[in-house]
């Protein structure tokens, strides 16, 4: 014989139960079992996994915008070089036989330099169709050649 506890407690639990499917089935959900739970959690492990993979890609995506911000504002400005080869003035040309001499100034120093080769501090000066081209550690600048020379 059961006791009067036992009874009682079987009854609220099967009551419990049927309600439960009852409004399972009444909403569209199914029971919670262990395979539709593991399910569940495996389609929120995948939804952070990808909300993880976005955030990761929005973080490289700043980080890129952000390095070539970095570059803009670096190229706007000039270098040391940029602005020592901007004092260079010319002054004229020199031929003697092959050899071709380039004659500048900068402030009260007077250069000569030969066609193509090294000077001073790396400094190079090549003579083209109608400008004289200095150029130093990869930076350029071209010193047109007046008419009459």
């Amino acid at each position: 014989m059961y006791t009067l506890a036992f009874m009682l407690a079987l009854n609220a639990s099967t009551n419990l139960a049927t309600n439960t499917e009852a409004s399972a089935s009444s909403v569209g959900v199914l029971p919670a079992n262990p395979i539709h739970q593991l399910r569940e959690s495996e389609i929120a492990e995948r939804l952070a996994q990808t909300e993880a993979k976005r955030l990761q890609l929005e973080l490289q995506i700043a980080k890129a915008k952000h390095a070539i911000a970095q570059l803009k504002i670096n190229d706007n400005k000039p270098s040391v070089i940029a602005q020592e080869l901007t004092g260079y003035e010319l002054l004229g040309i020199v031929k003697v036989g092959e050899r071709r001499d380039i004659l500048l100034r900068l402030g009260e120093q007077v250069i000569r330099l030969q066609d193509g080769i090294a000077g001073p501090m790396q400094l190079t000066a090549n003579i083209e169709n109608n400008w004289v081209r200095l150029q130093r550690y990869g930076r350029f600048r071209d010193l047109p050649i007046v008419q009459g020379w």
